[in-house]
């Protein structure tokens, strides 16, 4: 049996040839009384165009 090599998870916005800008935060609620704070990701595709992706959501507890 072959050795299977693990390759690591790299998000979207981090592979190649998409270029990686930053971070921004945004506040979220739901209406229900949940409140969390979305960190979204800017990067540009491989076409040039600017994009947005939602990286990770920090909860407000």
């Amino acid at each position: 049996m072959k050795d299977e090599v693990i390759a690591p998870y790299i998000p979207i916005y981090h592979r190649s040839p998409n270029k990686f800008i930053g971070y921004h935060e945004e506040d979220f609620d739901d209406g229900c009384g949940h409140r969390a704070i979305v960190v979204v990701a800017n990067f540009k595709d491989k076409k040039g165009n600017d994009k947005e992706m939602v990286a990770y959501v920090r909860w407000i507890l």
